[in-house]
């Protein structure tokens, strides 16, 4: 039987959007201004041939894309978009294939921060991760 190492599948993503220039969190908000994004892992599936059933995961990830603005929310989704759906995650032993990007809410707005307002937006991805 193969190991999924959930961690080692998002240590690979954070280190990706962090090499493409952007401030990343990992499951906490980075102690700076906006942008930023925050990755948090969602959940995984197994799968696979009878006769390795728990051999291929769908992984997932939520990436919270903070900005001062409605624009630089929606900027950081396009960056991340342009920089995940592209990738194939790097993580030893395992092939991972492409990104897809499940459907969303869009932009909000929080007003609830001790500060000017925040916009937020919140794309979920998830990927394949089998044996190599």
């Amino acid at each position: 039987m193969a190991t999924v190492n959930e961690r080692l599948h998002t240590d690979a993503l954070i280190t990706l959007l962090k090499a493409a220039g952007l401030t990343v969190g990992d499951a906490v908000a980075p102690n700076t201004a906006p942008p930023y994004v925050i990755v948090y892992p969602l959940d995984s599936g197994r799968d696979g041939p009878v006769s390795a059933p728990h051999d291929d995961s769908r992984m997932g990830w939520q990436t919270t894309c903070v900005g001062s603005s409605r624009e630089q929310a929606q900027w950081l989704v396009d960056k991340v978009e342009a920089t995940v759906l592209p990738a194939s995650l790097p993580v030893a032993g395992r092939f991972v294939g492409h990104a897809v990007r499940e459907p969303g809410r869009g932009v909000g707005r929080d007003d609830n921060t001790g500060g000017p307002p925040r916009f937020f937006a919140a794309p979920r991805w998830s990927m394949w991760s089998t044996p190599a």
